[in-house]
């Protein structure tokens, strides 16, 4: 069951969430939405760091692994799947009028959007790998 203290423990004490369950469950899909969003940031950085290594062997004329490239593209493609999450999470702030948090959160969305458009538009997620 859904006792007052499961709730009280899940909502961090916050008393508008003591009222119902169905409010500690929209608490935790947003944890989880918010988590997806964090590894998803974790795995775009890792992937730009892989991606700054690749540009300064290609600078330095130093041969370049297949397999670090198709590193970098896989990390970067995990890491842009963060933008589902991100909207997820945004939209639903919006719709519980939550503005600072659903602002913040339209901007990582946003941010997630720009890598986006920039991996595609440099080719960093294209099959081709001739650089």
């Amino acid at each position: 069951g859904w006792g007052a203290g499961r709730i009280a423990a899940r909502s961090g004490g916050n008393p508008a969430l003591l009222a119902s369950p169905s409010a500690a469950v929209a608490l935790r899909g947003d944890r989880r939405r918010r988590g997806a969003t964090v590894l998803a940031a974790a795995l775009l950085l890792g992937g730009m760091a892989v991606w700054m290594v690749i540009a300064s062997r290609l600078l330095a004329t130093a041969p370049v692994p297949p397999a670090l490239i198709r590193t970098a593209q896989a990390l970067t493609l995990l890491g842009l799947l963060g933008v589902v999450p991100a909207a997820w999470r945004a939209a639903r702030l919006w719709a519980h009028r939550s503005w600072v948090r659903a602002v913040a959160s339209s901007l990582v969305a946003l941010a997630f959007v720009a890598v986006w458009a920039f991996a595609l538009t440099g080719g960093l997620i294209l099959p081709d790998i001739s650089y």
